[in-house]
């Protein structure tokens, strides 16, 4: 008897300065329940845009720790379209699904199966999931209050399997066909300014491909004490503004 191919899951990670918050996603990648997933296989590629042989260090470190050995790209080139775009370059010929997150984000323990679980349900072939932050103790009430860090905003009003029109790379999961027959890439454009990912997803939405939505697939972010500020959410909201 023939035995089904394994599933094959390229988590793609962009960093840039950030080894700390970089470790702490890379360890809790390597807790990833997938038991319900049998057939599921998690490789890691981190296109490092800071090219830091302190970062090439740790990724090596963490795939002697723990069996899981990164792929390692170093980005000369500033840019977060052209570090994710590294990823994509840096794919496994036999990778199935491609997943996005940040590295000062910190995935449940069944972030991926509950990404491989909603697009096995709805055959979708872009998963989004929301990203929850995680402040500071002391930080104002009305920053907590607001809710202005959970990723989408929209997030309450989202059914989950909902078909929706949007995607982010801080916490999707992709069909690695999408990328590997289309060639679509990053807009080197918004390499510095962001919203190089909204456009990538759009574009994805408008060749006929399904996003849909995962209640269930959670990451958190976390925030330091110099985004809970008005004046950091003033030249956020301001730069969002402008990406539109």
């Amino acid at each position: 008897m023939n035995t089904p191919r394994a599933t094959h899951i390229a988590v793609c990670v962009c960093t840039y300065r950030r080894p700390q918050g970089l470790r702490r996603l890379l360890e809790s990648l390597a807790r990833q329940d997938l038991a319900a997933q049998p057939g599921a296989r998690i490789r890691i590629v981190i296109a490092d845009n800071e090219a830091s042989p302190a970062t090439r260090r740790l990724c090596t470190t963490f795939g002697q720790e723990h069996g899981l050995s990164p792929r390692y790209i170093p980005v000369t080139e500033r840019g977060i379209s052209q570090a994710r775009n590294a990823c994509l370059e840096g794919l496994p010929v036999d990778t199935d699904f491609i997943a996005f997150v940040d590295d000062d984000e910190i995935p449940a323990p069944r972030w991926l199966d509950r990404l491989l679980a909603m697009q096995r349900q709805t055959d979708a072939d872009v998963v989004y999931g929301p990203v929850v932050p995680i402040f500071p103790v002391d930080i104002p009430a009305w920053i907590r209050q607001g809710d202005w860090f959970h990723k989408p905003r929209q997030h309450a009003t989202l059914r989950d399997g909902q078909e929706i029109g949007f995607a982010a790379t801080c916490n999707c999961l992709l069909r690695g066909t999408i990328v590997m027959e289309s060639g679509l890439r990053f807009d080197p454009d918004f390499g510095l300014s962001g919203g190089e990912d909204k456009l990538f997803f759009r574009q994805i939405k408008a060749r006929g491909y399904r996003i849909v939505w995962s209640r269930q697939a959670v990451v958190r972010e976390t925030v330091p004490p110099a985004r809970a500020r008005l004046a950091y959410l003033l030249k956020a909201e301001y730069r969002l503004g402008n990406v539109r």
